[in-house]
């Protein structure tokens, strides 16, 4: 797993590749966190590259759903796909998440 930042027309953007699980849960949690406790109004979790989403991951993103929430960062999660979708998909988490199919649609929709 891997994790980078970046910004995109003043929007932080974090591109997550491989899984996203048990293993790297904590450093995926900081990073996101310390976006929103530096000021970050608005938040892009990029999944083009995520192949595998774990039930910690599943908590994980509940956590920043609703500390983003809380915060009102404007955010979405972009081009979620294969198991990561159907995992969304079967827990309902789909309906309460803001996902867009893809990373342009997700620029776009925060600008």
């Amino acid at each position: 797993m891997d994790f980078t930042n970046r910004t995109v027309e003043g929007i932080t953007v974090l591109d997550i590749t491989g899984n996203l699980g048990i293993t790297n849960i904590k450093e995926f949690k900081q990073r996101v966190l310390t976006f929103i406790s530096q000021g970050a109004k608005k938040v892009i979790l990029n999944f083009d590259q995520t192949k595998y989403i774990d039930s910690m991951g599943i908590t994980a993103l509940i956590t920043i759903y609703t500390k983003m929430k809380e915060r009102g960062v404007k955010f979405k999660f972009a081009a979620v796909q294969g198991q990561v979708k159907q995992l969304l998909q079967i827990s309902k988490l789909d309906k309460v998440f803001p996902i867009t199919e893809t990373f342009d649609s997700a620029v776009a929709d925060l600008k």
